[in-house]
């Protein structure tokens, strides 16, 4: 069952890490993990990397593989040699390992050469290994770029050329302003990703969101809530899955710092903060969130003026006439891909309060119920009284998320 996938950068080579290293990972809930670096043609890093994949194979998940065969590798080594290692280390020395995913493509190209050379591997890698997934990660200032830097072309036409000729590929945007200076670059996050995502769909195609799980240059050790607000922002506004900069930490940059795993290899505090975010994400909405398409995106509640996503009205929904409550927060609807119902969650978007909201219909036609642990919970009314008296309402800490499916009534 598919279920919402989070992976992680790992710098170091993959010399340093042992396989058991995927144990932690697995247990803090990366279910697409990333390899660390390595060299294809290397045999000690060759026999580590199946290793990671035996292993991977027996948690029944799959690696994103960080070998040598990234853009610029492609450059120099031409395109006839390039075809002829990776389909040869993947088909031959790997023997078609089931646990890889795919190949990572590069991370942030933002010249027009690094973009074409983006284009063309991504391109090359589905047509000589169509049943593998490149990935690549873009800046979340990809959605600024001029026309040129895509040879004449906007950021949704260069992708929607790639997806026509390559098929579906993975893809994510970096964003970490909305930790800088206790959450100073939000407004920025929520500018990139409304605009990165509108012309990543408009391509037919649904990001990943790279987000941080460190403490990095002037970004402050992420707490338990910044990592659940931006696990429920990130879903809420569509993204398809969360890229984590980054897991570990190293003594060799040791101005990044503040990982879940620090640099003498010990599990911080901050792992097991990582480790209820995102299994506790999973657990409530994991394998249901996959299976939603989002329609629209609404911020309610405290006016931020975040320069991007509108402010939900009366007038914005045909079900629901108003959600009451005091912190800035953020509501989408979506549709259920397989049975066409309609959903919509709701985040608190503070880091700081938690929130009471009341949720009141425009007919009484309609039920709202809370859906929990994924559909199997008991699926609670929460719609205000009649006459609009106070109920006991719904309460989200902190970035917390609340699913809610609208039913429309049983007639007797």
């Amino acid at each position: 069952m598919k279920k919402f996938p989070f992976t992680s950068w790992v710098y170091r080579d993959i010399s340093v890490y042992p396989p058991t290293e995927l144990d932690n990972q697995f247990e803090a809930g990366l279910n697409l993990p990333m390899t660390p670096p390595f060299e294809h043609n290397k045999a000690e890093d060759v026999a580590r990397l199946k290793e990671y994949l035996d292993k991977a194979q027996e948690y029944g998940i799959q690696m994103i593989l960080h070998a040598d065969f990234t853009t610029h590798p492609f450059r120099d080594m031409g395109e006839e040699r390039f075809v002829k290692e990776i389909k040869e280390f993947y088909e031959v020395t790997l023997q078609s390992h089931p646990a890889v995913y795919g190949f990572f493509v590069g991370d942030e190209p933002s010249t027009v050469e690094d973009l074409e050379l983006t284009r063309r591997l991504i391109i090359l890698m589905k047509k000589i290994l169509p049943n593998l997934t490149p990935y690549v990660n873009f800046q979340g200032s990809t959605c600024s770029y001029s026309k040129d830097m895509f040879g004449g072309k906007t950021q949704t036409e260069w992708l929607a050329e790639i997806k026509a000729e390559a098929g579906y590929f993975l893809h994510s945007y970096d964003m970490y302003g909305q930790l800088v200076n206790d959450g100073g670059g939000t407004t920025d996050y929520y500018v990139e990703c409304m605009k990165n995502l509108e012309a990543s769909e408009k391509a037919g195609l649904t990001p990943m969101a790279c987000l941080i799980c460190s403490a990095h240059m002037v970004f402050h050790i992420p707490t338990e809530y910044d990592i659940v607000w931006q696990i429920s922002t990130a879903a809420a506004m569509g993204f398809d899955g969360i890229n984590w900069f980054r897991f570990y930490d190293s003594p060799v940059v040791p101005n990044y710092h503040g990982s879940p795993i620090d640099q003498f290899g010990n599990k911080t505090p901050h792992y097991y903060d990582m480790l209820r975010a995102m299994r506790g994400f999973q657990e409530q909405f994991g394998e249901i969130f996959p299976k939603l398409k989002r329609k629209s995106t609404y911020f309610f509640g405290q006016d931020r003026d975040r320069k991007s996503y509108p402010r939900f009205t009366k007038d914005s929904h045909d079900k629901i006439e108003y959600i009451r409550c005091f912190e800035e927060s953020m509501l989408s609807f979506f549709e259920h891909e397989e049975t066409g119902e309609e959903y919509f969650c709701i985040v608190n978007a503070s880091r700081q309060f938690y929130d009471h909201y009341e949720i009141k219909c425009k007919s009484d036609d309609y039920d709202i119920r809370m859906i929990t642990r994924n559909g199997l919970g008991n699926g609670k009314r929460r719609l205000i009284k009649e006459g609009e008296e106070p109920w006991e309402g719904e309460f989200l800490y902190p970035g917390q998320m609340g699913l809610f499916k609208i039913e429309k009534k049983q007639e007797c």
